[in-house]
């Protein structure tokens, strides 16, 4: 791969940390995915196979509520990455994800990230930020005046008491 991708790597907040040698190992297991202006990368719900760090585009994360209506949570601009939350965890895709524009990722598998995670503990950490970040805006989506009893109320038919132990998955079932 090119050398505009390990320059990628070492600005990207996750991928800063890693060297010369551990960034080209990586990039020797990435696949470079292209998306259209309006293709959908994955659903919400869908199987967390992979991470995707944006190399160019626009993407734009959002949030499918139980009555259909599409909020957006956010926008992926190039050298974010997304789907770390659900390949860490394991579980499925808690957002939605289109391109806005014509988009280029490289496409890590679930395996190969979990692997650098755990040689690289600052990747993981890192990884985190821009999960915490979207679940605070989330949080204000889901505790508005408007539906905020709907969100206490999906957590209590859980019976689970805190927000952790598949209470955030408990929001999109």
């Amino acid at each position: 791969m090119d050398i505009d991708l390990k320059d990628l790597l070492k600005t990207s907040r996750v991928f800063s940390s890693l060297g010369e040698s551990a960034s080209q190992r990586l990039l020797g297991k990435c696949n470079q995915v292209h998306l259209g202006q309006g293709e959908i990368l994955f659903y919400q719900g869908d199987t967390s196979d992979s991470v995707y760090l944006l190399v160019s585009g626009k993407l734009v994360a959002f949030l499918t509520l139980l009555s259909g209506q599409a909020r957006t949570v956010g926008y992926v601009l190039p050298g974010e990455t997304v789907g770390e939350l659900g390949a860490i965890v394991n579980e499925p895709r808690s957002l939605s994800i289109k391109a806005l524009k014509d988009s280029t990722l490289l496409k890590i598998s679930t395996r190969d990230f979990i692997e650098i995670c755990l040689q690289f503990p600052s990747v993981m950490f890192e990884s985190l930020n821009p999960f915490i970040t979207r679940s605070t805006f989330l949080l204000q989506i889901f505790s508005a005046t408007v539906i905020g009893p709907i969100f206490f109320e999906f957590i209590e038919r859980k019976g689970d008491e805190g927000f952790g132990e598949g209470n955030f998955r408990a929001l999109f079932e």
